[in-house]
């Protein structure tokens, strides 16, 4: 899932990261998602199963009568991302061991980090819009501010909807 995800922000991702100076916050977030990703396989490869009950685990029967087809492209990523979501769910259901370690996770340094630096970078990037902002309200209202925002980016970019 968390591939289908970086592929649908990779664009937005890329433009925000080179027009606000993110690229390095960007490659340290998906450092730390990474990380938290082997987290949690880690977990759910060594917890005992046998130790974790789980009221909502479905039966083995039904666990198997899951198609394990890959995931049809949809029209956009984004329903994509939610096809991948809603098998990991139902799968999820199938192991016990996953609810027990994503509990688990909530709290753990690479969760931490991971809000830290979308807190971070969703305040860079907030920051970074209303500069772009000021500057074109100064084209505006100046010709000669013309010069500075044609310089400054060689592509203008809306990063209005980038997060």
């Amino acid at each position: 899932m968390m591939a289908v995800h970086k592929r649908c922000t990779e664009q937005a991702r890329n433009a925000t990261g080179q027009t606000c100076g993110l690229n390095d916050d960007f490659r340290e977030l998906n450092s730390i998602m990474d990380k938290r990703l082997i987290e949690f396989a880690d977990c759910v490869s060594s917890v005992d199963t046998f130790e974790v009950e789980d009221d909502e685990e479905i039966p083995e029967a039904a666990c198997r009568q899951i198609s394990f087809q890959p995931i049809v492209e949809q029209i956009t990523c984004w329903r994509t991302v939610a096809s991948v979501r809603a098998k990991c769910l139902q799968l999820q259901r199938c192991c016990p061991s996953a609810k027990s370690c994503k509990k688990q996770g909530q709290h753990s340094e690479y969760t931490q980090a991971l809000r830290a630096k979308h807190i971070e970078i969703n305040r860079r990037t907030l920051e970074c819009r209303e500069q772009m902002q000021q500057l074109v309200d100064m084209k505006q209202e100046s010709p000669k501010a013309h010069g500075a925002v044609s310089s400054t980016y060689e592509k203008p970019i809306d990063v209005s909807n980038s997060y």
